[in-house]
């Protein structure tokens, strides 16, 4: 009797040996499989990521062609010429960094929106008819984000110069914005584009000193 019962826990012992053989086994197995999942979910998302990141500088790519960023620098003397004279010398680094942006946010607000504005033309004109939006290498509603965003960066950058600057950034907006449709009515739309252009000396003389003065506009 001794004997069998020495086999029989013998045997529950290799049995029990061999579940927790099994168990480990299994356990060991599906770890791996969760390990190997979690890799390709990993690359997977990194994959992904470089993907996004590709289609968004794609796009901002295009928008900065289409609105001929690089000429934006054109613009630029008008405005730091008047901060010198507002200055009477050298003007603070922080004022000229926040006209700065105001500057290529207005221009890039305006120069977007007006493609969205000429769509319809540019694409009967074999001229124009290989511009981005005509030519749908994006959408509209990529170019209307495009113009919000600037817009706001604008408005910001005058909120962050002073209170005059903020107050009458709509107007400088309206100003720059309706130039687009005045093509629409007038012969004269020059001088409403040179209207455009004309502000931005007076809006840097707002930004350094706070309020208005006809010099800037001489």
């Amino acid at each position: 009797l001794k004997g069998n019962a020495g086999k029989g826990r013998k045997g529950r012992k290799g049995s029990n040996s061999e579940t927790q053989r099994r168990f480990t086994f299994h356990v060991s197995r599906i770890t791996f499989h969760i390990y190997t999942d979690y890799l390709q979910l990993a690359n997977f998302q990194q994959k992904l990521i470089v993907y996004v990141v590709r289609i968004m500088f794609k796009k901002i790519h295009i928008i900065l062609e289409m609105i001929k960023f690089e000429h934006t620098i054109f613009a630029l003397p008008y405005a730091v010429m008047s901060a010198f004279l507002a200055s009477n010398g050298w003007p603070n680094g922080f004022k000229i960094l926040w006209i700065l942006v105001a500057m290529v946010g207005a221009r890039s607000c305006a120069m977007a929106f007006n493609r969205i504005a000429d769509m319809k033309y540019d694409k009967i004109n074999p001229r124009t008819s290989n511009r981005a939006l005509p030519a749908g290498l994006i959408k509209i509603s990529v170019v209307w984000i495009f113009v919000i965003v600037s817009a706001l960066l604008f408005v910001f950058a005058a909120y962050m110069l002073n209170r005059l600057a903020f107050v009458l950034s709509p107007v400088a907006l309206l100003i720059i914005l309706s130039y687009s449709y005045s093509k629409r009515f007038t012969m004269l739309t020059h001088l409403w584009l040179g209207l455009s252009l004309a502000i931005a000396p007076v809006g840097a003389w707002i930004a350094l000193t706070g309020e208005f003065d006809f010099v800037a506009i001489l």
